[in-house]
């Protein structure tokens, strides 16, 4: 649309909006016609939390980055819960547990959407894990980097309320990494690789790990060399999980990441046969396997302060974080141009501003 057209169609938009939707008593209530109402900025990576409720054979849902959808509908009478990824063909589209309350009373729901994947609980139980959203209206295409979060309605009255979003990865963030990525490839892989981008900090958490892991998924996506899953559970490295893998991305992982919670303890052995330090050994050995076995590691920034308990891993990202006394411009040495990974760089040297690490192997040595 040309500017004065799409002004005139959001007007008109708007109308149809306030005609048939509404607040009363701090509720967003719709009347059962009209159009669904969608937010008027982009979204990336979010959190959301609200409060929904519907009446006998309701039927509704939560598009987000413009993309169907959340299913919110009468479980008894579809016999399926709510909080599904309705839409999806290839990975899971229904509720792992059936959580609803019964119609006309209030639910809640908590969603997170990284990258391309979804979580969802629904009244505090667990619905909808890490699953990858598709792409409905191109399904040849990985989920838009962002886009609105819209409330649907299928000619239904509803009834939303505390609706709170926390944006993790804003558009206009998106926007820049998206101009910078390579548009090909310097050395085509042999074949399209699996990747796993872990963001557990269990230490100090940098601000910048869901920007670096939105990246680095854009960046398979965008160069068709590997799909990118983000994850900070520690289930994630589960022996049949990682025999699935060709690299790990340590995306400023910090502390004693690989000792396991009461959370992962009950994921990871779900018939309690072992506990929390039967658990973490398991997890140790299996990536020290997958290494072994030709699996790729990667490690970002604060990726060696971790683990200080377990001296195969600072064998594993070649040593410990011991300080950064200082965070200025240092050169940098291009010693092997011609190799792919330095072939980006224009000359023999070049400077950048950055926090230095000092890396110590005193530790395990």
């Amino acid at each position: 649309m040309s500017a004065v057209d799409l002004e005139a169609a959001q007007k008109e938009a708007d109308r149809r909006m306030r005609e048939h939707w509404s607040v009363e008593d701090g509720v967003l209530v719709f009347d059962g016609q009209g159009d669904s109402l969608c937010t008027a900025k982009d979204y990336g990576d979010f959190e959301l939390y609200c409060d929904w409720k519907i009446q006998d054979g309701g039927d509704s849902g939560i598009y987000i980055r413009g993309l169907p959808q959340i299913q919110i509908w009468d479980s008894e009478k579809v016999k399926v819960g709510s909080g599904g990824l309705y839409n999806n063909k290839r990975y899971p589209s229904k509720p792992l547990v059936m959580a609803d309350k019964p119609v006309g009373e209030w639910n809640t729901f908590y969603v997170s959407m990284i990258g391309s994947q979804v979580t969802v609980k629904l009244n505090g139980k667990l619905v909808v894990d890490n699953v990858v959203l598709e792409n409905l209206w191109e399904p040849d295409k990985p989920v838009y980097p962002a886009g609105q979060i819209e409330l649907q309605n299928h000619s239904n009255p509803l009834w939303f309320r505390n609706i709170f979003v926390r944006e993790m990865v804003r558009a206009n963030e998106i926007d820049k990494i998206v101009q910078v990525l390579p548009k090909g490839l310097r050395v085509q892989p042999k074949a399209r690789r699996k990747v796993l981008i872990f963001t557990r900090a269990t230490g100090f958490r940098h601000d910048s790990i869901p920007y670096a892991a939105h990246a680095l998924q854009l960046l398979g996506q965008v160069t068709g060399a590997y799909d990118a899953f983000v994850s900070d559970e520690l289930i994630s490295f589960e022996p049949d999980v990682l025999h699935q893998l060709d690299t790990i991305v340590l995306c400023n992982t910090t502390e004693n990441w690989i000792q396991p919670n009461v959370e992962d303890v009950r994921k990871l052995s779900p018939d309690g046969a072992m506990d929390a330090k039967a658990v973490e050994i398991m997890l140790r050995q299996s990536l020290l396997d997958f290494v072994a076995n030709g699996g790729g590691l990667v490690g970002i920034h604060s990726a060696s302060d971790a683990n200080y308990h377990w001296a195969e891993f600072g064998q594993l990202v070649g040593g410990y974080f011991d300080g950064h006394p200082w965070h200025e411009q240092v050169w940098m040495n291009v010693e092997r141009p011609d190799h792919p990974l330095s072939a980006a760089f224009d000359s023999s040297e070049f400077s950048i501003v950055d926090e230095i690490y000092q890396v110590s192997e005193s530790l395990f040595t």
